[in-house]
């Protein structure tokens, strides 16, 4: 069992055949923040080789989501995750090319804060004119809704007018 990076010797452009053996290794480098490209520049092989050694090794190995990923578990737009997170002020925990990722510790501040910014009756986001519902449409259902609901709290049979 290899115990830590000195006691992996590879020759330089020579390739790796048993890679699965490295499995530990791998973890602790990518546990220091080492890319898969570091990694595989350094054993000879392509980053997503050592992506599915990752997978295959540690399963439960865990990256932080990125937008789409969280504005997916949340239920919103990609944008509308962004924008939320702007103002709220929230840094992203990394950012490669291709994404952003996010600290789940701060999905639901996020939330919160979209949701208060939602429409009572519809779900979509007000714009900065409105304050609680987002159109004379949902207002008026609002107020079918009150009406009905004052019409099944009167008990059936109640004497009016005695």
């Amino acid at each position: 069992m290899i115990k830590s990076h000195g006691d992996v010797v590879i020759p330089k452009g020579e390739r790796v055949v048993g890679i699965e053996v490295y499995g530990d290794l791998i973890v602790a480098l990518r546990s220091e923040g080492k890319t898969l490209q570091q990694i595989g520049n350094q054993f000879g092989v392509t980053r997503e080789r050592v992506r599915q050694v990752l997978n295959k090794h540690s399963p439960n190995c865990w990256l932080p989501p990125s937008t789409e990923e969280a504005a997916k578990m949340l239920g919103m737009s990609y944008r509308r995750f962004r924008s939320t997170a702007e103002r709220l002020d929230i840094q992203p925990v990394a950012r490669t090319r291709q994404r952003i990722r996010w600290s789940p510790d701060v999905l639901p501040a996020v939330w919160a804060a979209y949701k208060l910014r939602s429409c009572r009756i519809c779900g979509w986001h007000l714009p900065s004119t409105r304050s609680v519902y987002c159109s004379e449409e949902c207002v008026r259902e609002a107020l079918r809704n009150r009406k009905r609901s004052l019409k099944q709290k009167e008990p059936v049979g109640s004497p009016v007018g005695r």
